[in-house]
This record gives structure tokens, C-alpha cells and sequence, in this order.
């Protein structure tokens, strides 16, 4: 039975070089470019862009790991931070969090005592993650109520970062060398960023661990944030 073109791909790029095959028939084609085991099939001669092109004339639906760096969310319009406003504290469990745009990471707001009670200073369209205990976090844009006092407007988790990232200015990560291997330093990154970095790295309790094969994806996928690993020509 011949391919078709269907959304469901033919062949799935699971990590770089690494690919589930859906479509048995496309192993007709992969013949001689690299090992089979199963439904596992692993590239291993060099001819990779001929062998896309080859399977695509061929009408096989291939989703490899550029194609999911293309589907990736991308980031709003930024609305930068304005003017400042109070915002009361909801009980004395809650906590809050801003994103901080030079950090690119959650910075925690510190509380303070006025006549009318404990409250933050915030500034509108900041990105804010808050606390309540143990529970899990919720996300929020903060925005004038009325002058001088801010109200929280929820947003899911991946919309707030990106929010937050698109309000940042560019920033270049900085990488250590490990051997073959390099690191990036551990980032705040919307869901989908951190799922498609595990496909390419390893997430340790320092940063990103990458080899060799997955830099160059794990660097064109942090580009869309703004964020470009240094060095890049020389890795």
C-alpha cells in the first residue's frame, strides 16, 4: 500500500538522528542509512538531508525536531511594565512572584505593612506567579484597577512566560564546557520550550546538559525567546 500524506506522521524524530517509524513501508527508503531495531530506526550515515528529501518525494510524512522548533508557541507582543500600584495581600499565606526581566527568572515580591494592611508593590503588565501555602502556583498579568492599585488578571502558565520572555530585552547564555558535552545554565522556560529541550538535552540540577548532536537544535529553539548560546559558531 502506498504513503499518503496524512496529519499522522510517518516517521517521528524523537531526539536527534533518532526516529520512531510509523509506516513500515518507509523502511524501504531508509535501507542502508542507518540501524533498525523494532520500530526504532537510528540515522547514521551523513546523507541526512537527501534521505528527507527522498522520503518526501515519496510522499512519507516525516516530523522531525526542525519541525517541532517550528511549532513551537511564540511570544506575544511584549507590553512593557508601567506604572506602579498597590496590591493588597490576600491572607498571609499568599506569596508572589514577578518575573524579572533581567534575570529571566521569578524574583519574589517582598511584602509591607501599611496603615490599611500587608500589600506588594507591583507595576502594570508584569508577569506574576503566586503562591497560596503549598499549593500549586497560578499566573497572572497585573493591571490598574484603579489609579495606584493593581488587580491580578489570571493567565495559564506557557502564556505568562511567554509574556514574560517577549517583555525581556535579548540576552546571550552563557556555556561551560564539559568535555564533548557543554551546559547551559538552568532557564525559566514556558512548558513547551522544556518539553522539546528534553528531546535534545538532559536536565540536571545545574542547567541543560547537551552533547553535540543536540546544540544546534537546543540553540534554534531558545533563539524564538530570545535567548542565543555563546559561542555558537565555535561549538
Amino acid at each position: 500500500m502506498p504513503p499518503r500524506r496524512s496529519k499522522a506522521p510517518d516517521l517521528e524524530e524523537i531526539t536527534p538522528n533518532h526516529f520512531i517509524i510509523h509506516n513500515d513501508h518507509a523502511f524501504s527508503v531508509l535501507r542502508g542509512e542507518g540501524e533498525r531495531r523494532g520500530k526504532l530506526f537510528e540515522l547514521t550515515s551523513t546523507r541526512r538531508e537527501g534521505l528527507l528529501g527522498r522520503l518526501s518525494l515519496r510522499n512519507y510524512n516525516v516530523l522531525t525536531l526542525d519541525n517541532r522548533i517550528s511549532a513551537l508557541p511564540d511570544m506575544p507582543w511584549p507590553e512593557l511594565p508601567g506604572d506602579e500600584g498597590w496590591r493588597p495581600q490576600a491572607g498571609e499565606i499568599e506569596r508572589l512572584s514577578v518575573f524579572d526581566l533581567n534575570t529571566r527568572a521569578w524574583r519574589t515580591v517582598d511584602v509591607e505593612q501599611r496603615a490599611g494592611g500587608a500589600g506588594m508593590w507591583l507595576r502594570a503588565n508584569q508577569i506574576v506567579r503566586r503562591r497560596k501555602g503549598r499549593s500549586a502556583p497560578s499566573y497572572a498579568v497585573a493591571a490598574i484597577d484603579r489609579p495606584g492599585v493593581i488587580s491580578l488578571r489570571p493567565l495559564d502558565e506557557t502564556p505568562a512566560l511567554l509574556a514574560g520572555h517577549a517583555q525581556a530585552a535579548p540576552i546571550t547564555l552563557p556555556v561551560l564546557r564539559q568535555g564533548e558535552t557543554v551546559l547551559l545554565p538552568a532557564l525559566t522556560l514556558p512548558q513547551p520550550y522544556r518539553d522539546f529541550l528534553r528531546r535534545v538535552a538532559e536536565e540536571t540540577s545545574n542547567g541543560w546538559q547537551i552533547k553535540p548532536a543536540g546544540i544546534a537544535y537546543a540553540a534554534r529553539a531558545l533563539e524564538r525567546l530570545g535567548m542565543y548560546v555563546d559561542g555558537m559558531d565555535a561549538l
